[in-house]
C-alpha cells in the first residue's frame, strides 16, 4: 500500500485508509506519509468485538460514500465488502496477496482448525460481495477467487511492485554497512521477515547451524520483528549460534541492507509474490526460496527454488554452493520494469483499472 499511495497520480486520486486497530498501536510508514486530504481512520480491532468493529466501518462508509473501495484483506475483506455493499458502495475490490493463508495457523492445534474454518468461509463468500478483483500474480487471484474469475474483464494482475532504482545494488553503500557494522571479510545470509509460522524461521536456523559448521565466517542477518522471534533467539542460544546471528527488529532502510548482504534465503511455508523477494532481486542478490513460494517471484533469473521438505543438510550444501559460484553483482533494473515490477510505471496498471471501474458505473 506504501508503493500505491507514493506513485499514484493524487490528483486525479484521494485515498482514505481504515486500518482495524487504535491510533497509538500503529506504527507503520504508511499512516505517518499520509498527508494532504487524505485520512487514516481507525476502528475497534477484532478482538474487542465483531458489531463493534463493523458498526464503526459502516458508519465510516456511510458518512463518505466513497467511490471505490480496495481491500487488502484477502478472505477476511468479505466482511468489510458485504457492509460496503449495504452502504450502497458500487464499486467493491477485492485484492489477493497471498496464495494459502489458510496455513498461517498449524491446523494441528484447536485454534488452527478454527481459523481455517474461518478462512474458508470467507473465502467463499468474497466474489458474493466484491464486484472487481485483483491478484498480486494469477495464482494468488486463483486461490481467493477461482479459476473463471481471473479470465473476466473485472480481474487484474497488479504487482507488488518497488522502487528498483532505490534497491539498485550501490557498492558504497555495501563498503559502509560492512565496515560500520564489522562485517568486512565475512559472507553474509540475509532474510527479511516476520517472525511468524509462515516464514519458517526454525527452519532456517537448522540450515544455518549445518553451514556454520563447515564455515566459521558465514554471517546470519535477521531483519524484522513478531510473536515467534523469542522462540527463535532461544533456539540460537540452544546452538550456540549468538555470535554469528544478529537480530535487527524492523528497520526502515531495508534497502541498504540488502546491499551488504551476499545471498538472500526465505524458506517461507508459502507466499504470494514476496515483495522482499522482488526488492532482493533489485539488489542483485542471488536468491535461495523454498518451492512454495510461487514461481513468478524469479523476474531476473537470481531465484532458485528448494523443497522445505528436504533435509536441512541439503540446503546447507546447495548455500554453500551459491557462495563458491557467487559472481559480480549487476541489478536487473531493466528486466524488473519490463515485467511490471517498478512501482513508478506498475501503478498506472491500477490507475487505468480504477478508471475503468467508474467508466463501467457511468455506463451502468
Amino acid at each position: 500500500m506504501g508503493n500505491i499511495y507514493r506513485t499514484i497520480d493524487r490528483k486525479a486520486f484521494n485515498i482514505d485508509f481504515l486500518f482495524f486497530g487504535h491510533e497509538e498501536e500503529d506504527d507503520s510508514e504508511l499512516t505517518k506519509s499520509v498527508s494532504g486530504d487524505s485520512h487514516v481512520f481507525y476502528v475497534p480491532p477484532l478482538r474487542e468485538g465483531i458489531w463493534a468493529n463493523h458498526a464503526a466501518v459502516e458508519e465510516i462508509l456511510r458518512r463518505y460514500q466513497y467511490d471505490i473501495i480496495h481491500t487488502h484483506m484477502d478472505a477476511s475483506g468479505a466482511p468489510v465488502l458485504r457492509i460496503a455493499k449495504k452502504c450502497g458502495l458500487a464499486i467493491r475490490i477485492a485484492h489477493s496477496h497471498s496464495t494459502d493463508i489458510v496455513s498461517l495457523k498449524a491446523p494441528k492445534t484447536l485454534k488452527g482448525r478454527i481459523h481455517k474454518l474461518y478462512i474458508e468461509w470467507q473465502r467463499s463468500r468474497i466474489t458474493k460481495y466484491a464486484t472487481h478483483y485483483v491478484g498480486c500474480s494469477l495464482k494468488a487471484g486463483e486461490w481467493l477467487f477461482g479459476e473463471q474469475v481471473c479470465w473476466q474483464d473485472d480481474f487484474i494482475i497488479f504487482r507488488n511492485a518497488i522502487d528498483a532504482e532505490r534497491y539498485a545494488f550501490n557498492p558504497s553503500v555495501r563498503a559502509d554497512f560492512r565496515k560500520r557494522y564489522g562485517l568486512e571479510g565475512k559472507k553474509v545470509i540475509g532474510h527479511v521477515g516476520h517472525f511468524s509460522y509462515v516464514k519458517n524461521h526454525p527452519y532456517l536456523i537448522d540450515v544455518f547451524a549445518r553451514i556454520h559448521k563447515k564455515d566459521h565466517d558465514i554471517e546470519l542477518i535477521l531483519i524484522g520483528s513478531g510473536e515467534d522471534m523469542p522462540k527463535i533467539e532461544e533456539q540460537v542460544r540452544e546452538l550456540g549460534l549468538s555470535d554469528h546471528v544478529r537480530f535487527l527488529g524492523d528497520q526502515t532502510n531495508v534497502y541498504e541492507w540488502l546491499q551488504c548482504f551476499d545471498l538472500f534465503v526465505m524458506p517461507s511455508r508459502f507466499e504470494g509474490l514476496s515483495v522482499v523477494l522482488v526488492e532482493a532481486q533489485a539488489a542483485g542478490l542471488p536468491c535461495l526460496t523454498s518451492s512454495s513460494v510461487t514461481k513468478e517471484s524469479d523476474i531476473s533469473g537470481l531465484v532458485e527454488f528448494m523443497d522445505i521438505s528436504l533435509d536441512p543438510d541439503v540446503w546447507a550444501q546447495k548455500i554453500l554452493q551459491m557462495f563458491k559460484d557467487s559472481r559480480p553483482r549487476v541489478s536487473p533494473l531493466d528486466e524488473i520494469r519490463r515485467k511490471g515490477f517498478d512501482s513508478k510505471t506498475n501503478i498506472k496498471v491500477l490507475e487505468q483499472f480504477y478508471r475503468k471501474c467508474l467508466d463501467d458505473k457511468k455506463g451502468a
